[in-house]
């Protein structure tokens, strides 16, 4: 697997929405073949194990709740937590690094309103 010289960081990519991305069998032969030693993947815990399971190190995953995380309401932002909390767990076991973009729901409210 490829690692950079300086460092041997893991040198890997980000699986995007691309069609040829799709089918996770293929997509990971391909990152296999062409020595890839790790991705990042969106909020998908069925993707981080079939990567995984093909010998891929997961680098980082997307959370699925972002916007709800910044809510007025406090009950939208407890299920998002509590959302996010589970995918968590699903995934602990593979992934190191969780990647979340707090962005508020409603951003033309006041910054105060929203933190």
């Amino acid at each position: 697997m490829s690692h950079t010289r300086t460092g041997g960081f893991p040198i890997g990519f980000r699986r995007a929405s691309s069609d040829w991305q799709q089918n996770l069998t293929q997509f990971t032969a391909w990152a296999r073949t062409h020595n890839f030693s790790c991705m990042e993947l969106g909020p998908d815990a069925a993707a981080v194990r079939h990567v995984v399971a093909a010998g891929i190190e997961v680098a980082a995953v997307d959370l699925p709740e972002w916007q709800d995380m910044i809510h007025s309401d406090p009950g939208r932002r407890n299920e998002a937590i509590a959302r996010n909390s589970v995918f968590i767990r699903q995934c602990a076991d593979h992934v190191k690094n969780f990647f979340l973009v707090m962005l508020p729901r409603e951003p033309q409210r006041d910054r105060k309103e929203n933190f």
